[in-house]
């Protein structure tokens, strides 16, 4: 089969003549067959694999599985405009000259409107990556990468992969000159593929206002209180890649799966985000084979089935195929 489509389950069915001596049941693969279940995930990162209150540079973070990351260094605390902290509401200003207190005390809507977008139950305790590109005596420089992963998860070649990720920005309404323009990566086996591209969280996504209804439409021209309320308005979105499959490496190599996301617009007068929850899965469909009756003897036949069954998401899996060696003495 070449290509699995968006359906549940696909079943094959044939005839076999079987050697098996009575007393020998053939067994199925294990599973659920015909009934989707969740992909299994590879790898993901809420950010939370940090102990304290106070705020890490993403440098110097370690995630689940011992990921580390990278970015350019404007997007990281050397580049001292405020960016690149793994922070969450409440936690003191770190060291950083672009991480003035008025900049600083908008970081908290940024992780709260994601823990928001991700339904947690209390999103005042999440934690993100936020990057406020408040550079003194600067204000370019920013077209690069904002996350990488360092070095790759292990994964299976030959298997499906959906990646995603949680992106909120802020500063839309006042500064919308310079919204992030972005472009979502899997790195297959070192290999970056783009996922999406051109993704403006400003355009496409959904807007937290917060619990301040002062500027519940601002106006054109918004008054000086709808404008400090209208700083903590963050604009939430999840990107999610299609299927991808990772290729099999040759024998004493490794598969490995990494994400990076980076962002085509240069200004810092907007351009203020945060991201959050990077996740890979494995939505892998599932074989089942089983033959009815299980045992037969010599010169008898049986019904040998595969049952082809898709991740809940149930996205194609192009190129999706499979093999299958008959013991020795069955015939179909």
């Amino acid at each position: 089969m070449r290509r699995l489509l968006a359906t549940g389950a696909a079943v094959l069915v044939a005839s076999v003549g079987c050697l098996v001596p009575t007393g020998s049941p053939v067994q199925a693969s294990p599973g659920t067959p015909g009934v989707p279940s969740s992909g299994v995930p590879l790898f993901a990162d809420d950010f939370h694999n940090t102990a304290g209150a106070a705020a890490v540079g993403i440098e110097a973070y370690v995630g689940p599985q011992g990921v580390r990351y990278t970015a350019d260094a404007m997007w990281t605390p050397t580049g001292q405009a405020c960016d690149g902290w793994v922070t969450k509401p409440g936690a003191p200003a770190p060291a950083d000259a672009g991480c003035t207190d008025s900049i600083w005390s908008r970081t908290p809507a940024l992780a709260t409107a994601l823990g928001r977008a991700q339904a947690m139950a209390d999103p005042t305790v999440n934690r993100a990556l936020t990057s406020y590109t408040n550079r003194t005596g600067g204000n370019d420089g920013y077209r690069g990468t904002l996350l990488k992963t360092r070095s790759g998860v292990a994964a299976t070649g030959g298997h499906y992969y959906l990646a995603s990720v949680y992106v909120g920005e802020a500063s839309c309404e006042l500064q919308p000159g310079g919204d992030s323009d972005l472009t979502f990566s899997l790195i297959k086996n070192g290999v970056d593929v783009v996922l999406r591209s051109g993704v403006k969280p400003c355009a496409v996504g959904t807007v937290d206002r917060g619990p301040d209804t002062r500027h519940a439409a601002p106006p054109a021209t918004p008054t000086a209180a709808q404008r400090t309320a209208m700083q903590d308005d963050v604009w939430t979105t999840r990107l999610v890649s299609d299927p991808q499959q990772l290729a099999t490496v040759p024998a004493g190599g490794r598969a490995d799966l990494g994400l990076r996301l980076d962002d085509a617009t240069d200004t810092g007068t907007g351009n203020d985000l945060a991201v959050d929850l990077p996740r890979v899965v494995d939505v892998t469909p599932q074989l089942d084979k089983s033959f009815s009756p299980a045992t037969i003897v010599k010169g008898e036949t049986a019904m040998l089935t595969y049952t082809i069954t898709n991740t809940d998401e149930l996205a194609a899996k192009g190129g999706w195929n499979f093999t299958d060696v008959l013991p020795a003495g069955l015939t179909a």
